[in-house]
């Protein structure tokens, strides 16, 4: 059963000018945590806060709660967001709640081994799809496959903020969400499909009010992916996919693999705190 403690480093906590708190969030830390089958799960480690942590701290309910980091295989750090959805952070008419949104998608190349479709005009070894096989089995054989090209698509989306809502507190979720990825839709990505790169301005000291940008890296989730004719099912776009190869068969090359992982070197983020 999943253990929870708080962690008691420094809170994050903001306050508007009026003296009422706006947002707090509040560390855990949660061990043991795994499903029935003995596996980590971030999942059983997001319920274990839920049902530990407090509804309501300072008047403010709880907002969000998200994994941090995971510490070791079956230990996760976790913060729950104590925030008033209802709160008007524009009460001072200053910001332009519409943001702006530049796309690019450009190319970058992925390296594959195995063609979807192949001819064999010649000779007698059947490749099996195999790009650049060397013509050997066993541990003499070498595939060298080739470079194609694939989407590297880029967002940024902008948003006039008051240098007033620029607080430590707010940097500090805004850094701890780099490299995560979304937990949900997001304009229009399904979850998996976005990581969020930071944020940047730039500000004079009489500055009231900045152009925010906030970058994010996009690639597509796919669907009944397959891997040497095994169905692996959907695979998230940030999701990285890699196998242990097999070859048996001296007159020509049976490939297969012996085990295929689907693995994320990531976490999910909740991206509706960045508020843009």
């Amino acid at each position: 059963m999943a253990r929870v403690e708080q962690n008691y480093k420094e809170h994050v906590m903001s306050m508007d000018r009026w003296g009422n708190y706006t947002s707090v969030e509040v560390p855990y830390i949660v061990f043991d945590a795994k499903d029935n089958h003995g596996k980590a799960e971030e999942s059983v480690a997001l319920e274990a806060v839920r049902a530990a942590a407090p509804e309501t701290l300072h008047n403010l309910p709880v907002y969000s709660i998200s994994i941090d980091s995971r510490l070791d295989e079956y230990t996760f750090s976790v913060n729950v967001m104590y925030s008033n959805a209802d709160y008007d952070y524009n009460d001072d008419g200053d910001e332009d709640q519409e943001s702006t949104v530049s796309f690019d998608c450009g190319n970058t190349t992925k390296h594959v081994l195995f063609a979807y479709a192949q001819r064999h005009p010649y000779g007698s070894k059947d490749a099996q799809g195999a790009i650049g096989w060397n013509g050997s089995v066993g541990k003499e054989m070498e595939i060298s496959g080739c470079d194609v090209p694939t989407a590297d698509i880029r967002e940024t989306r902008t948003k006039v903020m008051n240098v007033g809502h620029l607080t430590t507190a707010y940097l500090r979720r805004v850094a701890s969400l780099v490299g995560k990825v979304n937990n949900r839709r997001f304009y229009g990505w399904e979850k998996g499909e976005s990581m969020f790169l930071g944020m940047s301005y730039m500000r004079t000291k009489s500055s009231r009010r900045v152009v925010v940008s906030f970058h994010f890296s996009i690639k597509t989730n796919e669907n009944n992916v397959k891997i040497s004719g095994h169905n692996v099912g959907d695979v998230e776009g940030h999701e990285y996919i890699s196998a242990i190869p097999i070859s048996v068969n001296d007159n020509g090359l049976k490939s297969d693999v012996s085990d295929v992982y689907v693995s994320k070197p990531w976490l999910y983020g909740d991206f509706s705190l960045l508020g843009v």
